[in-house]
């Protein structure tokens, strides 16, 4: 199966704070990644099922994310 318009389920919570996303849908199924240059809350935020992948890769590669 492809995901050409990838969207993040509507209960699944993704929420930045400092260096870090939390991405889950309670306590017990949340986990947190290290995210220092913002990119993969970019992504994420992207990801509303009205863009295409490669919309998304080129919207994030025209912002210069710094990735480490």
């Amino acid at each position: 199966m492809k995901f050409i318009y990838p969207k993040i389920r509507n209960h699944i919570l993704v929420v930045p704070f400092e260096n870090k996303i939390s991405i889950g849908n309670t306590l017990q199924s949340t986990i947190e990644v290290k995210d220092n240059s913002g990119v993969i809350r970019e992504i994420l935020f992207l990801c509303d099922g009205t863009r295409t992948t490669k919309e998304i890769f080129y919207i994030v590669f025209k912002k210069g994310f710094d990735i480490e």
